[in-house]
């Protein structure tokens, strides 16, 4: 080859690969500031370190520790070493790595919402937890199915998702997008997998904790303590759809929970 062709040749070589570098060079900028992007929160079990690459997720973050006093307590107070806590809507891990801290708990997380999960796992990674929690992209309702989950944002956390058709605890039901979902019932996921019996549930799942618990009849009477975020239409169905099984299982509720903190969540615990 002559030496002009070479010079051609390098040329139009240079030009066809000046945009992919440019792709590389804005990937290796948004890595640098992946990693950079990180917020230490110190916590009364323990420092944790979370990602702020994603808005939705850094407000999560920034206000976790005041939004929800009365889960906090609740994880305080009652989860002991040794017990096993299920996370049923763990949306990016706040609430299951804060249990998580405690090395003797083991947490088993549920996220259906991809982004979410993704950033769960993420959160796992940098605080070298991925051996405490055991974290799965599925969600738990009343039967096996394979269907279809809104999400309200391309972004991790927010609220408003919902399986299939089903709104949420406000009756809305927009979407920003729809992914696949698998489902299945917390009784069997725990006899079929031979998953490990949980002492506690939290449940904050936007409106479908009522279902949930129809789909743990088994699981619920040996669990020590549950508690559910009640708002809009469940709060106008409390009984049926979230006392009527907690009772039926041999649950009280502790009223001193009842309106603190976020104003969101109730405790039953066993009598």
């Amino acid at each position: 080859m002559s030496a002009s062709y070479a010079r051609i040749l390098s040329s139009m070589t240079a030009v066809a690969a000046a945009p992919i570098e440019k792709e590389k060079t804005l990937a290796r900028a948004v890595e640098y500031l992946d990693d950079a992007g990180r917020m230490r929160v110190e916590t009364r079990r323990g420092p944790l370190t979370f990602t702020t690459r994603r808005s939705v997720g850094a407000y999560k973050m920034a206000k976790a520790w005041d939004d929800e006093p009365e889960t906090l307590r609740w994880v305080d107070e009652h989860v002991k070493p040794g017990d096993v806590v299920w996370d049923i809507g763990a949306a990016i891990g706040v609430m299951a790595m804060y249990i998580a801290l405690d090395p003797k708990v083991r947490v088993v997380a549920f996220e259906p919402k991809a982004a979410s999960y993704a950033l769960l796992v993420d959160h796992l990674s940098m605080n070298g937890m991925g051996e405490r929690v055991a974290a799965y992209c599925m969600a738990l309702s009343n039967e096996r199915m394979l269907t279809s989950f809104r999400v309200d944002t391309r972004q991790p956390g927010g609220a408003s998702n919902g399986l299939a058709d089903t709104p949420d605890q406000f009756g809305r039901g927009r979407s920003a997008l729809v992914q696949s979902a698998m489902a299945m019932s917390t009784d069997e996921f725990q006899t079929f997998f031979g998953a490990p019996a949980p002492d506690h549930l939290k449940l904050d799942v936007d409106g479908i904790e009522g279902v949930i618990l129809r789909g743990a009849e088994k699981t619920l009477p040996k669990v020590k303590t549950v508690i559910v975020e009640v708002e809009g239409d469940n709060l106008a169905h409390v009984g049926d759809r979230i006392e009527a099984p907690l009772f039926a299982a041999g649950f009280t509720e502790d009223l001193s929970v009842r309106g603190a903190g976020s104003n969101r969540n109730r405790l039953y615990v066993r009598k």
